[in-house]
């Protein structure tokens, strides 16, 4: 009986543990329920406020993604505009190309043609001096004459040479037998200068053949002068009332003549063309004679040495005068004298006065080759 009665207590305290430890685990339960909702409380708030903050950086951020479309598609059709600006620049400047290639095509085919006329043009001043240069001197086919005026017109010592212009005419005129010949009968034209080789073929010539015979007789004449630097005397004949000996060996002379010397050192001989007195004619028109001197003449800037050069008539030798003095021959505004010279002929130019100016061949040629270079050099750039 007391065992029963002790085993239900047990039972009954038993029961009592189990509920205990069954309200401590509820208890604990509902702790930690309670912990776990007040950190999902905390936590929400937290990610509301993180969502909230975030929401707003998003609006800001998405306004200003919007406005930078909205700049962005200004500039865009900015753009667009210039892309369709620049499509029609660049198709007009196609077509301005086009135009311009046409027209340099054009241009080149021009520029090479003017090029061609200028060597065309640089060759036959070239010719033009070849030939001046190559009459300066009697040839191999002339030893005959030039034996003839070392004969009769120079007087050669140790350290000079005296030479008798005027002599140059007796051995034309009486040894050779040349005469004046106009033009129409030795070459059928009316106005051209015979080679010195024609000219004896055809045994005479106008004033201006005569004095490119006189000019390569005296230079060949002194070329061996020149070359041993001898002194060289000029002399020839002027109007006066004595005889003129035209010889060495006193065979043929001038009545009513004097002797006359040059001024020293006026050697170099160049043929001097105007309007001056032709004996031949007997009056004032077109005529060619020679003037001589101190220094050869190669540019335009040489012909102040024409300044009082001494001028012969080389048909007969006869001293005239000087030029710009006594001879009545200018240089210097010939427009205004009654006689004057416009063209001179050197050894290897021809020089012509035009436009208020003197020209010649080979300054012409250079002036001719520059512009032919900047032609050249246009076309390459």
């Amino acid at each position: 009986m007391r065992k029963n009665k002790f085993k239900t207590k047990k039972v009954v305290q038993l029961k009592q543990n189990k509920m205990i430890l069954f309200l401590i685990i509820f208890l604990l339960i509902i702790f930690f329920l309670c912990v776990g909702l007040f950190f999902i409380i905390n936590q929400k708030k937290i990610l509301e406020e993180e969502f909230f903050e975030y929401k707003n950086n998003s609006f800001e951020k998405i306004n200003y993604l919007e406005n930078n479309v909205i700049e962005l598609e200004k500039e865009n059709n900015s753009l667009q505009l210039s892309l369709s600006q620049l499509e029609l620049e660049y198709f007009n400047l196609s077509e301005s190309n086009k135009k311009l290639g046409e027209e340099y095509s054009f241009l080149k085919e021009e520029v090479d043609l003017t090029i061609q006329k200028i060597v065309d043009y640089e060759k036959e001043i070239q010719e033009s001096m070849d030939w001046f240069r190559t009459n300066s001197f009697l040839g191999e086919k002339q030893k005959n004459i030039l034996l003839q005026l070392k004969s009769n017109c120079i007087n050669e010592t140790i350290d000079s040479c005296q030479i008798n212009l005027a002599c140059l005419s007796l051995i034309n005129n009486e040894f050779q037998n040349f005469s004046y010949l106009v033009d129409t009968k030795t070459s059928q034209e009316i106005d051209k200068m015979q080679s010195i080789e024609q000219f004896i073929s055809n045994k005479g010539g106008d004033c201006e053949d005569y004095s490119l015979l006189f000019k390569a007789e005296y230079n060949s004449l002194v070329k061996d002068c020149l070359e041993e630097k001898k002194e060289i005397k000029l002399f020839t004949w002027a109007k006066g009332n004595t005889r003129y000996w035209l010889n060495n060996s006193s065979t043929w002379y001038r009545e009513n003549a004097k002797k006359i010397f040059l001024e020293k050192d006026y050697i170099y001989p160049i043929i001097v063309c105007g309007n001056m007195y032709d004996f031949q004619s007997q009056k004032v028109n077109g005529h060619c004679m020679i003037a001589f001197t101190k220094k050869e003449i190669f540019s335009t800037q040489d012909l102040i040495e024409l300044n009082n050069a001494p001028i012969v008539e080389p048909q007969n030798g006869l001293y005239i005068g000087k030029i710009n003095s006594d001879s009545n021959i200018n240089m210097i505004d010939f427009e205004k004298n009654y006689s004057y010279i416009n063209t001179l002929i050197t050894n290897q130019d021809f020089f012509l006065y035009s436009k208020n100016n003197w020209n010649n061949y080979s300054e012409f040629k250079e002036q001719l080759s520059q512009k032919k270079e900047l032609l050249k050099k246009m076309l390459i750039e």
